[in-house]
């Protein structure tokens, strides 16, 4: 093992020598990164696209509430839930700012059709349905799609 670094050269973390050049996307040295780690880069989960997306939010609130990562993600969740505009329940498997009428009660549902309605035969935009069929005209916080 080289232990005295050159000039111009990068130590590898996976190997613990000294190389002339880094992978720029693994870190490591070419040789290690061929070995250890796949060239075939697998996409991200639905958990990592969530935390990539709302890393900033959970960092916040770790600082702000003095609190770990686990508890800021909980909150963070429960924060940019889906909920219905008509009954206020959480809509399951919603996303926030695109789901805001659920399909669990009857007047939910009357709203969900009347929304449609109004969408796709009257040619309201989607901003003017959601005012029309809430009952304070409010749009729960959200400004776009369906």
């Amino acid at each position: 093992m080289n232990k005295a670094p050159q000039q111009g050269t990068e130590f590898c973390p996976d190997c613990g020598e000294f190389v002339d050049r880094l992978n720029e996307w693994t870190g490591f040295c070419d040789l290690c990164s061929q070995s250890t780690h796949p060239s075939q880069i697998t996409p991200p989960s639905r958990v990592e696209r969530w935390l990539i997306k709302y890393a900033d939010h959970v960092e916040y609130v770790m600082q702000v509430q003095h609190t770990t990562a686990k508890l800021a993600i909980v909150e963070v969740h429960s924060t940019y839930k889906a909920t219905c505009i008509i009954c206020q329940a959480p809509i399951k498997h919603g996303t926030h700012g695109r789901h805001f009428i659920c399909n669990s009660t009857p007047e939910c549902k009357k709203a969900r059709r009347r929304y449609k309605y109004l969408i796709y035969d009257k040619g309201f935009t989607k901003e003017a349905a959601l005012a029309a069929i809430t009952p304070t005209g409010e749009t729960n916080g959200s400004s776009s799609s369906s």
